[in-house]
């Protein structure tokens, strides 16, 4: 005598069956389907596998005896209440087993990939709006500029326009014949005060040098003495450097920053007798910090300390020419991206750090992903912004 099973599958879920007796078979339900298989004979020990989707091993193994209720049994495929069980019921058998809702596992699966990507949208797209506002109010900050540049080259222009028709109502006076003359005369008095300038500021600087020397009781060598003055500075300015780290491999990293640095920088003479005071001063006033410094720091914080100690010295007498200082070391940073660049002379040009602190923050990010100090600069501007509101 035969025996009847019904599967019915009342999830959204595929599932493979197999039914072990005498006559069972195998087959795949798709969801909410159902099928009827029939047995040969009836047999006590019977067994139903089901195997979800595209798994490989079985879910569920359940051993039911065939001649109970009169050989017809019912299996229902059903999800708990909560969606996190699948549940195989028998309504010839007491026993319910169990297993993960391997489907809702990957709903769930697949919802946070798509939650998750669209975070992601949205920060995407926030930032690219906030560079777009930066971007906007960075041109707007330059057209400002421009605009007052405008204004002033106009503003020069009207005088130089009301000076030259002076120039030429008198000399149309004095005729045709004497404007040649008078025109050299002219030209002649504006080399002639040029020079007296240059001469001046030459003249002004040597005296401030021979000064800066005797204040500190600095011995020149004598082959120097008669060498230009901007040789001489130099040369001072090493010597000093040297004596700051008093041995030549630390001393030599930051002679070669500086000079490359105000080599960029193009500053005037007057400008490098400002970093020689700094430096100066920087040495011989603080001899007993930087032996201490020597013992604390490596080679490489002590080389940041002097250039940050040379800013904050230079920042309190000239903080221009610090400022100038500090965008043309930012020149010798190779591994810094130019974008980073950009945004430090704007943080400068802003007032939001000081040179040394710029240095400061260079020295921290040396040598770490150039997208992260990007965030940090923004981070620092945006609140920066945040705080004028």
């Amino acid at each position: 005598m035969g025996a009847s099973v019904s599967i019915r599958n009342q999830t959204p879920y595929t599932w493979h069956y197999e039914l072990v007796g005498d006559g069972g078979g195998s087959g795949t339900l798709h969801g909410w389907g159902s099928v009827e298989r029939k047995l040969n004979s009836r047999w006590i020990h019977c067994y139903l596998k089901l195997r979800y989707d595209n798994h490989s091993s079985n879910s569920f193994s359940y051993e039911f005896n065939s001649h109970k209720q009169d050989g017809s049994q019912t299996f229902t495929i059903i999800e708990t209440s909560g969606r996190s069980l699948i549940q195989l019921l028998c309504d010839t058998e007491s026993n319910s087993p169990t297993c993960p809702n391997y489907g809702k596992q990957e709903e769930d699966r697949i919802r946070q990939q798509q939650e998750e990507m669209e975070r992601r949208r949205q920060e995407e797209q926030r930032r690219r709006q906030q560079e777009e506002r930066r971007r906007q109010e960075q041109l707007e900050r330059e057209r400002t500029i421009q605009q007052e540049i405008e204004r002033e080259s106009e503003l020069s222009g009207r005088k130089v326009s009301k000076g030259r028709e002076k120039l030429r109502q008198k000399l149309s006076l004095k005729g045709q014949q004497r404007h040649h003359q008078r025109t050299q005369v002219l030209h002649q008095m504006i080399e002639d005060d040029a020079a007296a300038i240059k001469r001046d500021e030459h003249g002004d600087l040597k005296n401030k040098f021979d000064e800066l020397l005797k204040k500190y009781k600095i011995t020149e060598d004598k082959s120097m003495q008669e060498d230009k003055l901007e040789n001489r500075m130099k040369n001072l300015q090493n010597e000093l450097t040297l004596q700051y780290f008093g041995e030549p491999q630390l001393s030599i990293w930051c002679q070669l920053t500086i000079d490359c640095a105000i080599s960029q920088g193009e500053q005037s003479l007057t400008e490098r007798f400002s970093i020689l005071t700094a430096v100066t001063e920087l040495t011989l006033t603080n001899d007993s910090d930087t032996d201490s410094k020597e013992d604390q720091l490596p080679d490489w914080d002590q080389k940041y300390d002097f250039l940050i100690s040379l800013l904050e010295q230079l920042y309190s007498t000239n903080p221009t020419v610090a400022q100038k200082l500090v965008l043309s070391i930012l020149d010798v940073f190779t591994e810094v991206s130019e974008k980073n660049k950009g945004l430090l002379s704007q943080i400068l040009f802003n007032m939001i750090w000081t040179p040394s602190e710029i240095l400061l923050f260079l020295r921290g990010v040396s040598g770490i992903n150039q997208d992260l100090a990007t965030s940090i600069l923004q981070t620092s501007w945006i609140f920066s912004l945040l705080s004028l509101l």
